[in-house]
């Protein structure tokens, strides 16, 4: 879980991937092509108007994922738990 009020307590930690730091923020996260890029955490994903509008099962999502060609990769898969869990909670950065 990513922790909202982490500013104050880990102030000391500027490189705890699940921490919101806005200004840190504005370097981390990059846009382009559709593909939301994290340069801390080292992860990209998705991030354009498919994504609005797509429905799958898992299933149906893994089989979306190996045959996704996006910004000229085209080795996509879907997020493990945890990288799940941190994408989710952070949503409202973006």
């Amino acid at each position: 879980m990513i922790d909202y009020n982490a500013k104050k307590k880990n102030a000391k930690s500027k490189n705890n991937l699940f921490t919101v730091d806005r200004k840190r923020d504005q370097i981390r996260f990059s846009h382009r092509n559709g593909v939301l890029t994290d340069s801390f955490a080292k992860m990209q994903w998705q991030d354009n108007s498919d994504t609005k509008k797509i429905t799958k099962t898992w299933n149906g999502a893994k089989e979306y994922c190996s045959n996704l060609t996006l910004a000229t990769k085209s080795d996509w898969r879907l997020p493990d738990k945890e990288e799940l869990s941190y994408i989710y909670n952070y949503k409202d950065n973006f």
